[in-house]
């Protein structure tokens, strides 16, 4: 196994996900030959285009997986599109990465989860209209989450005191802020945030949030 990430990308938990780290398997390197082969340059480039993937929808084929569609072509000018999976309960794994023939075709068939089509180079054919039309075709009339969506989850704070606050906490960078009326209970109170916030990521980790 080849690890990738030290925890999920914020995008795969917003569509339920559990944190855990991420491997890569090693045949994703050494089966990458034949007619959709995905260029090294791009599998360096896995972690940020995972990271940043353009839709998102559920696996057809394996239940509990989720297909990536990412802003990248193979060799041959297909859009790229990696497989996430819960490998166990201590990490999650991408298995395949490949080139993807008739692309719209999968689409109009799958549960689409989230997409940011506007910022893709690669799917501007694709609208969010579209994306929605399909997925109220297969009965599916949820909404499709946005990265605004994923954006305004990872910019949440919390203050001790709104209105006029003695400190702040960042759960997306874990960072505290202590403002200029801070006191001595100021850093526990705002301790107390980021232990609980540590503990609902080892309870989703587990699947017992």
């Amino acid at each position: 196994m080849i690890p990738v990430y030290s925890e999920t990308p914020e995008v795969y938990q917003a569509v339920g996900f559990n944190n855990k780290p991420v491997n890569m398997r090693q045949k994703v390197l050494s089966k990458n030959t034949g007619y959709h082969v995905v260029s090294q340059k791009v599998l360096e480039r896995l972690p940020e285009l995972m990271a940043d993937p353009v839709i998102v929808m559920e696996s057809r084929t394996e239940k509990g997986s989720l297909v990536a569609i990412l802003d990248a072509v193979d060799e041959n000018g297909n859009i790229v599109e990696a497989i996430l999976k819960p490998e166990n309960k201590d990490f999650n794994v991408i298995p395949s990465v490949y080139g993807k023939e008739k692309l719209f075709e999968q689409l109009m068939k799958s549960h689409i989860l989230y997409e940011d089509t506007k910022n893709a180079s690669n799917l501007t054919a694709v609208s969010t209209l579209q994306l929605r039309e399909w997925n109220q075709t297969q009965g599916y009339n949820d909404n499709i989450l946005q990265k605004s969506d994923v954006v305004k989850k990872n910019q949440q704070t919390f203050k001790q005191g709104e209105n006029n606050p003695l400190g702040s906490y960042m759960p997306a960078s874990r960072v505290i802020h202590l403002f200029k009326k801070a006191n001595r209970s100021t850093l526990i109170h705002e301790l107390g945030h980021h232990f609980t916030m540590q503990y609902v990521k080892v309870l989703e980790a587990n699947g017992q949030a």
